[in-house]
């Protein structure tokens, strides 16, 4: 079972969102989030609290920008074959990769899994919120997140779950950091939020603009030479 700490395990929530909050530059100009609130019907007992999704909307080191990418529609078949087996609630990866040939039908690479995703050729960078229409990550993240609430659809979504178990975070790539975040890095343990729906299946993928490829098989570390996405896109 992959972890970041011993009690932070990643895999894959299949939810219903209920709501969402975001915070603007002018509620958290550092680190903001836009929030994803669900209910977690394994734990009916505690059907009264409020877990949530935590998605990066900006990058607290420099650059600040994120790289979006959305497939509507999504038709990467491996993936939803196993999606469309999971019952509502947090679904653990196994197996995770620590070789290139190593794989799990819980865990995606945004490097490995083939014809999963090209951030660098469908990835667009956009800052957190600046003013105007259609021009930051919230224009773009905010329509997609409402109409999954209004539609009442199905999300799965990639990352790791709290310590204490009423949420998910780090949803974005989880690999090619530098820095101080390079101890997060590893292979098979990238996020995603994907959407199903009547009218079908979309995905959106995000990284940060810091982060470099390629990577090493191993640990997710940037290889020699690696570029930042800021550099490729």
């Amino acid at each position: 079972m992959a972890t970041t700490s011993p009690r932070e395990t990643y895999g894959v929530w299949a939810l219903k969102p209920f709501g969402y909050e975001r915070e603007r530059h002018e509620d958290d100009p550092q680190d903001p989030h836009l929030l994803l609130y669900f209910r977690d019907p394994q734990n009916p007992r505690r059907a009264e609290f409020k877990y949530n999704v935590a998605i990066n909307v900006k990058s607290k080191g420099f650059p600040s920008e994120l790289v979006y990418a959305i497939q509507d529609p999504f038709d990467h078949k491996p993936t939803i074959k196993v999606l469309e087996e999971l019952d509502l609630g947090f679904h653990a990866a196994t197996g995770v990769p620590d070789t290139p040939t190593a794989t799990s039908s819980l865990s995606l690479d945004y490097l490995r899994t083939p014809d999963l995703i090209s951030i660098t050729k469908t990835g667009k960078i956009l800052p957190h919120d600046v003013p105007g229409p259609d021009n930051d990550l919230l224009d773009s993240l905010e329509p997609v997140i409402q109409a999954a609430i209004r539609n009442q659809s199905k999300m799965y979504i990639f990352g790791f779950r709290y310590r204490d178990g009423k949420g998910l975070h780090k949803v974005h790539m989880n690999q090619g950091s530098v820095g101080s975040f390079a101890s997060q890095n590893a292979v098979g343990t990238d996020g995603a939020i994907i959407i199903h729906d009547e009218s079908g299946w979309k995905a959106v993928f995000l990284a940060f603009a810091s982060q470099k490829v390629p990577t090493d098989g191993i640990k997710g570390n940037p290889e020699p030479g690696a570029k930042s996405l800021e550099e490729l896109i």
